[in-house]
């Protein structure tokens, strides 16, 4: 017996010793899909209209966007563009490989261009033939960000978020160490840094300037009315043309002690913001279509024409929906003020365990991608509280982003675990 017993262990020390990668336990890639999903009129999920396998990875921190019926998608060394026509039918267009993962995507908002930041740097795409992408630049950070001879570069800097409009494009950046304290509840995060490009020139994004330091820099959303910005790390800091915007009290922080009791708290909300959304315009305009029209015009005016449109809208109002790793909560501009914790103990929204990306259908309905629990569509009621409405579960693996466009939402699903996809590289992608 002892006889046997020392010959199974010789047998598991040759192969362990001659194949390491022959006790690995190969595990079946999730399918990168994309599907689109009917809205009714006041947002809630209606049906399924078509689903589209994706031929390449879709892994880890991904981004789908829809604009005039491409669907352009960045994910794991891949980049997509897929095509959507009026009843929802998807046809995959082309697929062009890229280097790096843990992708954010932003399109130019005049040209035929789409811009990705990822772990590699930030990669322009020339998309005017959506069957021919084209990688056009390749811009390494470290090397942008030396032209402004920082007085404290960050260390290996990547890109986390990325926002497009009015000839700049705007990242949110995180180094490796340690921000120093700055919040009231000294919490110490990444340290982080806000950083504007000019992309008059689409082709050719030239650095501009950076911000402010931002510790934990994580998502951007942006505005067309003098360049408004919003971005969030430890706190959530607005600017507009490049300025930053006052701070009423402290009522801005993400990362602050939950405080107990009955009265109305900031802060203590749970999970770094992964991804934001600015809906602008008031409800009645942006329900009646007025903000829509407005944006798309005030985007190629001239001077002149943008002063006759802003005295149509209030183009720098409305709110900001944002997801953090947990939770969802908002920031109506004319507040200007983060509310989690509620009277009686309650909280602005329900805990997830972990959301990936966050849209909204204007005033009606915001939707998260909430990985292996699907999508949820959530009612907000107008002031703080988000409430479940729909639950899309029948998807075929877990859900890495959620964009809408027009009356319709887009999903896209995929392998959470970037980690799982590299380990089986060899299997999936040869």
């Amino acid at each position: 017996m002892q006889c046997q017993f020392f010959r199974f262990l010789m047998f598991l020390f040759i192969i362990v010793g001659c194949s390491p990668s022959a006790l690995k336990v190969e595990r079946a890639v999730a399918p990168g899909t994309l599907t689109v999903i009917q809205l009714s009129d006041n947002g809630s999920i209606k049906q399924t209209l078509d689903q589209l396998p994706l031929t390449e990875t879709i892994a880890g921190p991904s981004e789908v966007v829809v604009r005039d019926g491409r669907v352009y998608i960045a994910s794991y060394k891949q980049f997509s563009i897929a095509e959507s026509n009026d009843n929802g039918k998807l046809r995959l267009l082309s697929s062009l490989p890229l280097s790096g993962y843990d992708a954010a995507l932003a399109l130019h908002s005049t040209a035929a261009v789409a811009y990705i930041t990822n772990t590699e740097g930030l990669l322009v795409i020339d998309v005017a033939d959506p069957t021919q992408p084209k990688q056009i630049a390749h811009l390494r950070l470290a090397d942008e960000l030396a032209k402004l001879d920082l007085p404290n570069p960050l260390n290996n800097p990547v890109g986390t978020d990325i926002g497009c409009e009015d000839n700049k494009l705007v990242l949110t950046v995180q180094g490796e160490g340690e921000s120093p304290n700055t919040s009231r509840a000294s919490i110490r995060s990444r340290p982080g840094i806000v950083v504007v490009f000019d992309v008059e020139a689409p082709h050719s994004p030239q650095v501009e300037q950076v911000l402010a330091p931002l510790p934990g820099a994580s998502a951007v959303a942006m505005g067309i009315y003098r360049h408004q910005v919003f971005v969030a790390g430890d706190e959530m800091v607005e600017y507009q043309d490049f300025k930053r915007e006052p701070t009423p009290g402290t009522g801005l922080w993400f990362k602050t002690v939950e405080h107990p009791g009955g009265q109305l708290t900031t802060g203590g909300i749970p999970g770094d913001v992964v991804e934001m959304k600015f809906v602008m315009g008031s409800r009645e305009d942006w329900e009646a279509g007025k903000t829509a029209d407005i944006a798309e015009r005030y985007r190629s005016a001239n001077p002149q024409e943008r002063r006759e449109l802003e005295a149509l809208a209030s183009l720098d109002q409305g709110v900001v929906f944002i997801a953090t790793e947990n939770a969802v909560i908002s920031m109506p501009t004319s507040l200007r003020w983060l509310i989690w914790r509620l009277e009686n103990n309650r909280t602005a929204s329900d805990r997830f365990v972990h959301l990936y990306g966050i849209d909204a259908y204007g005033y009606f309905a915001v939707y998260v991608a909430a990985g292996t629990e699907g999508v949820h569509a959530l009612k907000w009621d107008g002031t703080i509280e988000f409430r479940k409405r729909d639950h899309l579960k029948t998807l075929p693996s877990p859900a890495l982003d959620v964009t809408v466009s027009g009356d319709k939402l887009y999903v896209l699903c995929g392998e959470l675990n970037l980690k799982n996809v590299q380990h089986n590289e060899d299997l999936i992608l040869n």
